[in-house]
């Protein structure tokens, strides 16, 4: 999804975790490269490279603002922060 913060636009996942879910491209990148990974023991972590901030759990939001910074945004702070664009896909 696209999210608006000032007057930037961001992209942003809620952190889920489902055996079929599909993930955005950007997101699915991270996964694919090995930059991300979901903890092999407690399967509401994700675990990514400690320059990234280390870890999410389940509903948190992943906030990519270009290709080298990518951050946890907790859910309160999220809806408080950032706006959600609609898109009409």
């Amino acid at each position: 999804m696209k999210a608006i913060i000032g007057q930037q636009t961001v992209d942003a996942w809620c952190v889920t975790h489902t055996e079929d879910e599909a993930y955005e491209e950007w997101v699915q990148h991270y996964f694919d490269n090995g930059t991300m990974m979901w903890h092999p023991r407690h399967p509401e972590q994700l675990r990514f490279s400690l320059m990234f901030g280390g870890q999410a759990r389940v509903g948190d939001y992943l906030v990519q603002n270009g290709p080298s910074d990518l951050k946890v945004v907790s859910p309160k702070k999220f809806a408080k922060e950032y706006r959600i664009v609609k898109t009409d896909e």
